[in-house]
């Protein structure tokens, strides 16, 4: 054990007296009776002082267990451990949004730990501090520190109470990752390492044991669904604040708005919000109206999430769905027409495509500019500092260049290309190197006139162009410097090297409608090495086709499934945390700017055999005022082409592939829409048709080989079982799902559900039984027989329409000896229904009507008790008046049979005429 050497103690450390213990310990009980609280309080301060790394520790020593927890934050200076550490309510980040701490409280939680003694450090700007807190004779001394990098570090001593250091290492890790395993760093740091014993604790948000889903309310992030226990649990920056078991607990004041209706599954729900306020108690949070907000959207959500988690746990047949339908029609009226509306425009759409083709590429295609920082201010430098394609959010101010045309018109500024693929940074600029001579061109009036600015700290510089144009070689002109060559890029663009390095002028010309013609390059075709397994299949299927136009139209639609266009602090966040590469990151985050949605662009037509890579444009306006960076994506097919994914306006013009149209002023939404259909399109329409159909076949044919009756899984056979109950106690079955389920199972393996056999009972007796009944191959194929073992069947048997045992019909098949009384009128029934039968059976108090459906029809039987007291009486009479005793007994078998079906009663009226007419003849 380590010597400690005792320094001299300072005013505030002597202050540390039994009652500040008592009062913090007390403060300590705030946070709840779990003594492993401390852990998340750790973890909590580690991050709010911005540690990127945080290591914790446990082992035994002896009779002793120690805990460790080690960061490397910014620290704390002697100072700040006195003002903040040793005393209460004092903190240094109240005033800091970012931290989720703010009491000056969570320390102390180390005192439900009960430790023997506590070891402070702290080293900030490279001074080290150390106190050693005695915490049974309360004592604290000043030691010499062991630290020596910026960052924190506390171990607590105790006796031993762990037999083996895995069951602490256990005992440790089972809480830190309830408590902080999603811990989120301080921004801007990318990432924060959270370890125990070298062994990696960081974990993603726990999610619902049942149909999870995404909830996303500006800064706040989480889960909804549904599982066997109820939870709700509330993180800010990752760290566990709330744990509780219903929505309204977050917001008392507000009371319970949402009660779940799907019995034996209840709402979980997990919140991370990094601007919650947590409030002194620590048992409730600021009821503010963005709380409210996320409470809401859960509520919806779970809402919305009730009527379809019935629909997952009990797949319904065809006949089932009906029977739901047809139940509730009052009720889905709404739905049904919201339906057909959405038909009818889906419909429109797909015949109504609009003329995406014919749109040049102006500046209104642009108006979704790519911002870079203020401090480019020439476009020579644009590339200087190109990490990668990302999403970047539009600048209040716009950039301002250098630069002029003339004459003023609306155009697009061709300033550099973005080709070399790098799988961590996508696509990046390639070098400006070229062996390829200019050509050369003679001037004319109408050229455009270019002046721009370059910062004389590249010696190879990119000359932007028109589009559509090139350069005259012979109008360069430099206010100062020299020329060395004019050369073409594997583009087709030029570069100029300059022999000297300084800030000057450039002015030059460039010939209208005129492009210098090259062909691709091996490095347009430099495609990732692996892509994800749905997109690389997607991708193979594209490249079957023999139509590059179809291969390009067809990548269009694959990057419009996976990416949009978006521009906000959420997605630039999800962006610049992510540390995957380029690719997956951007599928992950599923937006993207102009430069990300064309890299990707670019990416997918290599993948398919196209030539392809990225251009960056600076719009014109017509007043010869730039507007922002844009991007595009060039291919090859017989010549240079572009398109733009990231604009509502798809362009499609040639470029290089003889004279361009010069730009054209800014295209109003009429003017987009009025103009005449492409023939291309038109004929893209069957394709389109013939696309759904096979889709409509394909689904069609994926449901036919589907299980005819669908079952539940056995495993969760307690959950359905209380749903199912539920379902059929309560006030409105109709409309519920539980109700149609087709969970009841017969010996011949059909499912049926609990409305089917209602239905079913309607018109004749469901039977009940065992397959290895001896009745059964007697029985008509169409009569149903219920698998007693079935566990739903048992468990529903209260609720289930009268059915009939198999047992009792082979009890009526081995009747007791008729008695005298009721031959005469057995032998009557006899002669007019040979399918309805009287039988006498032991013990049965009350009559027993059987309608059962054999090989042979559809069979009756009436049973009852030997041992009735009219059946006495009226043998008693027989033994004197034969005649008299037959008829007594056939009115009192009538009077019995009234609660029974109307045709065995019309059949015994007529028996006892015949026995009448008989006695009197």
């Amino acid at each position: 054990m380590r010597d400690w050497k005792v320094m001299t103690l300072t005013n505030t450390a002597q202050s540390m007296t039994q009652a500040f213990l008592t009062r913090a310990l007390h403060e300590a009980k705030r946070y709840g009776e779990n003594r492993w609280v401390f852990l998340r309080e750790w973890i909590q301060n580690s991050r709010d002082a911005k540690a990127s790394h945080i290591r914790l520790s446990a082992g035994i020593d002896g009779d002793r267990e120690w805990i460790e927890c080690r960061d490397d934050g910014i620290g704390m200076t002697d100072d700040e451990m006195r003002r903040y550490l040793f005393r209460l309510y004092a903190s240094s980040k109240e005033v800091d949004p970012a931290s989720v701490g703010v009491f000056g409280v969570g320390f102390w939680s180390i005192l439900l730990y009960d430790p023997d003694w506590v070891l402070v450090e702290a080293c900030s700007d490279g001074i080290a501090t150390a106190y050693r807190l005695d915490c049974r004779s309360l004592d604290i001394e000043a030691v010499d520190p062991s630290l020596q990098q910026d960052g924190f570090r506390v171990i607590l001593h105790r006796p031993r109470h762990f037999i083996r250091v895995s069951e602490l290492e256990s005992e440790i890790e089972k809480h830190v990752t309830a408590f902080a395993g999603p811990v989120q760093p301080v921004p801007p740091i990318p990432h924060l390492k959270l370890e125990l014993n070298n062994k990696p604790m960081n974990r993603p948000l726990p999610q619902p044991q049942y149909m999870a889903d995404t909830i996303n309310n500006g800064y706040a992030e989480g889960f909804v669904g549904f599982g066997r226990k109820p939870w709700v649990r509330v993180y800010k920056a990752g760290i566990l604040v709330r744990d509780v078991t219903d929505l309204h607990e977050l917001l008392p004041s507000r009371g319970q708005q949402y009660t779940p209706n799907t019995f034996g599954i209840h709402p979980q729900v997990v919140i991370n919000d990094d601007s919650l306020t947590i409030l002194m108690d620590r048992r409730s949070i600021y009821e503010d109206a963005h709380l409210l907000a996320i409470i809401e959207q859960c509520e919806q959500k779970l809402k919305k999430k009730e009527r379809v988690v019935l629909r997952s746990l009990f797949p319904l047949n065809r006949f089932n769905q009906c029977l739901w339908l047809l139940d509730g029609l009052k009720r889905r009226w709404k739905i049904a027409s919201i339906s057909i509306v959405f038909l009818v425009l889906l419909s429109w759409l797909i015949f109504r495509v609009p003329d995406t083709d014919t749109v040049p590429l102006t500046a209104s295609t642009v108006s979704r500019a790519l911002e870079r920082p203020q401090s480019q201010t020439t476009l020579d430098q644009i590339f200087d500092h190109w990490s990668e394609p990302k999403i970047d959010l539009p600048q209040q101010d716009p950039q301002t260049w250098d630069i002029s045309v003339t004459p003023a018109e609306d155009l697009i500024l061709t300033v550099g290309q973005l080709s070399q693929f790098d799988a961590k940074k996508g696509l990046l600029p390639a070098a400006l190197t070229s062996d390829t001579a200019y050509p050369e061109l003679e001037p004319a009036e109408s050229d455009y006139r270019i002046r721009m600015r370059i910062s004389g700290r590249n010696r190879i510089v990119f000359l932007p162009l028109p589009t559509g144009s090139a350069l005259v070689k012979s109008s360069i002109s430099l206010d100062q410097g020299e020329i060395q060559n004019l050369m073409l890029s594997r583009a087709g663009s030029p570069i100029l090297t300059l022999r000297s390095l300084q800030e000057t002028h450039v002015s030059y010309r460039a010939r209208r409608n005129h492009s210098v013609q090259v062909g691709s390059h091996p490095s347009f075709l430099e495609a990732p090495p692996k892509w994800d397994t749905l997109i690389q299949a997607q991708l193979a299927e594209i490249q079957t086709i023999s139509s590059l136009d179809e291969r390009v139209a067809a990548v269009r639609i694959l990057l419009a499934s996976h990416l949009s266009y978006a521009r906000d602090w959420q997605s630039i966040r999800r962006f610049n945390q992510s540390d995957l590469d380029w690719i997956q990151k951007v599928l992950s985050v599923g937006r993207g700017d102009c430069d990300v949605m064309n890299g990707m662009c670019a990416l997918m037509l290599r993948s398919v055999g196209i030539p392809a890579y990225v251009e960056v444009g600076l719009p014109m306006h017509g007043q010869g005022t730039p507007a922002s960076l844009h991007a595009w994506t060039n291919y090859y097919l017989d010549g240079w082409h572009h398109i733009d994914v990231s604009s509502q306006s798809q362009n499609h013009e040639p470029l290089g592939s003889g004279p361009a149209p010069n730009p054209i002023p800014v295209a109003t939404q009429t003017d987009v829409s009025s103009q005449s259909p492409n023939p291309s399109t038109r004929s893209s329409i069957p394709y389109i048709a013939l696309a759904l159909t096979i889709s409509g076949l394909i689904v069609l044919w994926l449901k036919r080989r589907r299980p005819a009756n669908p079952r539940p899984d056995l495993e969760a056979a307690l959950v359905l079982g209380q749903i199912l109950e539920h379902d059929v106690n309560s006030d409105n079955q109709h409309g519920n799902m539980a109700h149609y389920a087709p969970v009841l199972r017969l010996l011949n393996g059909r499912h049926v559900s609990l409305r089917q056999l209602q239905q079913y009972a309607k018109t004749r007796s469901p039977l009940m039984g065992r397959d290895e009944h001896a009745l059964i191959k007697r029985l008509h194929d169409s009569v149903w027989v219920l698998d007693r073992d079935c566990p739903y069947v048992q468990r529903l048997r209260p609720y289930l329409p009268d059915c009939v045992d198999l047992d009792d019909i082979l009890r009526f098949d081995s009747p007791f000896q008729m008695p005298s009384c009721l031959e005469l009128v057995k032998r009557v029934l006899s002669s007019l229904d040979k399918k309805t039968h009287l039988v006498m059976l032991e013990n049965d108090q009350t009559p027993i009507d059987l309608q059962v459906r054999l090989k042979d029809g559809l069979h009756h039987w009436i049973g009852f008790s030997s041992n009735s007291r009219w059946i006495n009486e009226s043998q008693a009479i027989y033994d004197i008046d034969a005649k008299r005793g037959a008829l007594i007994a056939t009115v009192e078998l009538i009077s019995r049979t009234l609660s029974l079906r109307l045709h065995i009663h019309r059949v015994l009226k007529i028996a006892r005429q015949n026995i009448e007419g008989a006695s009197h003849g």
